[in-house]
């Protein structure tokens, strides 16, 4: 994260929307690969969608916000992709 972002610290109350791309199955149909993502089907397995916004929220901790207590709202989705990511969207609040 501290090579990504060059930003100034924020130190006031966030909303934080989160999109976390995870991979595509390995033994997946080349077509049904193409369609999950097309339709951005929501990923039903492993890590729970909880454990990956207190990642999240830990990797901006101290780094792009002063204490992940500045966040006040969160909306959070995961998906399946052939590229696995993750893209932050910081709001103020």
């Amino acid at each position: 994260m501290r090579e990504i972002y060059k930003g100034f610290l924020i130190s006031y109350p966030i909303k934080l929307k989160l999109e976390f791309y995870l991979p595509i199955p390995k033994h997946t149909a080349k077509s049904t690969k193409e369609a999950m993502e097309e339709k951005k089907i929501p990923h039903q397995k492993k890590p729970d969608l909880t454990n990956l916004i207190k990642l999240a929220e830990d990797l901006l901790k101290g780094i792009v916000i002063v204490d992940d207590n500045l966040v006040t709202k969160i909306v959070a989705q995961k998906y399946y992709s052939q590229e696995p990511r993750t893209i932050f969207t910081i709001i103020p609040f």
